[in-house]
């Protein structure tokens, strides 16, 4: 029969708890180690989406680049106007489009405004778009020539978008315009050019410059979205309303190829990968538009920022 003393507890204490503090160090190593290494895994992911969002904002996006103004977004209240679909359906689609700009951070017009939002869906688009030009041709500004309204008006497409665009001050100031002065004329004699060969000109609240901002901004005043009836047959109306809003709330490449899923590929997906619906990746681009500062010069760095940081969580 063995006995153990005192001393040869108190030794096997001291070796047991040399061994415990191995084994705790050691487990504390390895959930380093694991922490670490989740962490690491968490910045290539990031990194990797920061690069997905750049493609993404850099298809989708119009970017003027001989306009010194931020992207194009409304910012005077959206007063949607819906023809030519059955009375449910167009309240559908109004009804949708008024949640999707809420959403995103966009303004609503009253009751009764004056509509500056039109979505009109006809079976011959041509003839339609003809008529309404000859009868109303102010209504569509030359802003950028007549090649584009050229192609709004003839180039086929099952949904066709043109953007009327006005310029303002950072403070929110209408854009004034300026009469060009006659060849020969001398300033203050009168000699000026006729009302239409006139250009914008922005004055601003705050005195100076400065090169963070832009001296102005590009306001959505009008956004007319022609549906072909004859090429939408396979679509909900759910997809239509969702489509309009996403190409209508800003100005948007309506051929983009994007890397994500979004709702633009409606018309360039295969029968079985059709979007349904807005995206995460467009609920995020609407957001961002119009949750950062339109005059500022890294306007496009803080959208992908914040399309990141939604998308991330």
């Amino acid at each position: 029969m063995s006995t153990t003393t005192p001393m040869s507890l108190s030794r096997n204490a001291a070796a047991w708890a040399a061994i415990g503090a191995l084994l705790f160090f050691a487990g504390g190593i390895r959930a380093d180690t694991q922490i670490n290494s989740v962490t690491v895994e968490a910045q290539r992911e990031r990194k990797a989406l920061e690069h997905q969002v750049d493609a993404f904002v850099f298809s989708v996006i119009v970017r003027h680049t001989d306009d010194n103004e931020g992207l194009a977004r409304w910012n005077e209240p959206i007063c949607p106007f819906v023809d030519g679909l059955l009375e449910e359906q167009g309240k559908f689609v109004m009804a949708r489009l008024a949640a999707i700009a809420a959403s995103a951070g966009a303004r609503l017009g009253a009751e009764n405004c004056r509509p500056n939002f039109y979505v009109v869906a006809t079976p011959e688009p041509d003839q339609f778009l003809k008529r309404w030009y000859a009868r109303d041709p102010k209504m569509f500004n030359h802003l950028h020539g007549r090649a584009p309204l050229k192609s709004f008006l003839t180039t086929p497409r099952p949904v066709r978008v043109w953007y009327n665009r006005d310029f303002a001050s950072g403070d929110g100031l209408p854009a004034m315009d300026q009469p060009l002065q006659l060849a020969g004329g001398t300033p203050g004699t009168g000699a000026t050019a006729t009302a239409e060969n006139t250009y914008p000109v922005i004055q601003l609240h705050t005195p100076g410059g400065t090169r963070l901002a832009w001296d102005g901004v590009q306001n959505l005043s009008l956004v007319i979205a022609v549906i072909d009836t004859t090429r939408i047959k396979n679509l909900s109306v759910g997809q239509l309303a969702d489509y309009v809003s996403m190409v209508g709330l800003a100005e948007v490449h309506l051929d983009a190829r994007v890397g994500a899923p979004s709702i633009l590929q409606l018309f360039n997906a295969t029968a079985d990968s059709l979007p349904h619906s807005l995206s995460s990746w467009d609920e995020a681009f609407l957001k961002s538009v119009y949750d950062t500062n339109q005059r500022s010069v890294v306007q496009l760095q803080n959208i992908e920022e914040r399309m990141t940081d939604a998308l991330a969580h």
